[in-house]
């Protein structure tokens, strides 16, 4: 690669392990190139590449080596792909992963999605003058937290008034809270500032909350379509319908999402709980498995007792918990029947000879 070329990735977040990750792979398969996948599809993908954009589609050895969809490229990933002339390049390869942002697919308890991969921050975006949702704003935070990246909550639509900035702030105390308004400006210039060259965040959060209008704000161009809220209840209506990258002007990258209906947590077995001062506090009890509801101890009860905690905050850190465990249940069953069909395939193909 030259150095033209890798300039070139390194606008859209390239890095130096990256780079050891390709030589590695290069060593076997000279041909392959890099590229990130900038736009997630049912069957092809968009990806940068260092000679432009490309369509791509995953190597079907890769997506029968996958345990779940969960190994196959999301939007942030960074691949290495096999190049055709005038045609659909193939990925062969995702690149190791600085951070992945996962959550239970909508509907299941049992199979992981990947939100966004290779984030350093995760934008968590709400519409003030709406009603707060202070759990769906907690599992944002632990999203992030659990994949890796610094979690931001953005406050959009400051334009409309300041009502309901201090429940959100109260939402999350321990996450920093900013307020833009994309149609009159204010904040976005200070936001810009937090994707410098080289970082990638993700903007998050439900439908109608202004996400596309913020990218577009972001990248001072109209490049994300976008629609009012619906005028009867004030709820969002989807425009963005897939994850894209989209260069900061002067800066890093941004990725819009669409929006979520529902924030599944997603637990793997071993995965480190995400860090916040519920899960500090209840490490605090005198019983490791303390079930935070009758043991003499629990740390999350007196501290409710003591007005320091909400009770209804400790309730929804239960049932997040509640979720995770199930996840990672299911999640490990599912681990145990795949690697028991590929035993048996092996199997199979050795007594065809």
């Amino acid at each position: 690669m030259t150095d033209a070329e890798r300039a070139s990735l390194v606008a859209w977040g390239w890095t130096a392990a990256l780079d050891a990750a390709l030589a590695e792979l290069r060593a076997r398969e000279p041909h392959l190139v890099p590229g990130r996948v900038r736009a997630q599809g049912r069957g092809e993908h968009r990806v940068i590449t260092a000679g432009g954009e490309r369509a791509a589609r995953v190597r079907r050895r890769l997506e029968r080596e996958a345990d779940t969809a969960r190994e196959l490229p999301a939007a942030g990933d960074w691949v290495a792909l096999s190049p055709a002339e005038g045609a659909v390049w193939v990925v062969e390869r995702v690149l190791p992963r600085s951070t992945t942002i996962v959550r239970r697919a909508a509907g299941s308890d049992a199979l992981p999605q990947v939100v966004v991969a290779n984030v350093d921050a995760l934008w968590i975006a709400t519409a003030l003058g709406a009603d707060v949702r202070p759990g769906r704003l907690e599992r944002f935070v632990r999203l992030a937290r659990a994949g890796g990246a610094v979690p931001l909550i953005v406050a959009t639509k400051a334009d409309r008034g300041l009502s309901g900035g201090a429940a959100i702030a109260a939402a999350c105390p321990d996450v920093e809270t900013v307020i833009v308004s994309a149609l009159d400006g204010s904040g976005v210039d200070a936001l810009r500032a937090r994707v410098p060259l080289g970082r990638t965040v993700a903007l998050v959060g439900p439908s109608g909350v202004g996400k596309s209008t913020l990218v577009n704000a972001l990248v001072s161009e109209a490049r994300q379509r976008t629609r009012a809220v619906r005028g009867s209840d004030g709820k969002g209506r989807h425009e963005t319908t897939r994850r894209e990258l989209f260069r900061v002007d002067g800066g890093g990258v941004i990725i819009d999402t669409p929006g979520l209906r529902e924030v599944g947590l997603w637990s793997d077995a071993g995965a480190e709980r995400a860090a916040d001062a519920v899960t500090a506090l209840a490490e605090r009890c005198r019983f490791s498995d303390c079930s935070h509801r009758t043991e003499p101890g629990c740390a999350l009860r007196a501290a409710v007792a003591e007005g320091a905690l909400a009770a209804d905050r400790v309730e929804r850190f239960l049932q997040q918990e509640l979720e995770r465990d199930a996840a990672r249940v299911g999640g490990e069953a599912r681990r145990r029947g795949r690697a028991g069909a590929r035993a048996l395939r092996a199997v199979l193909a050795r007594k065809r000879g």
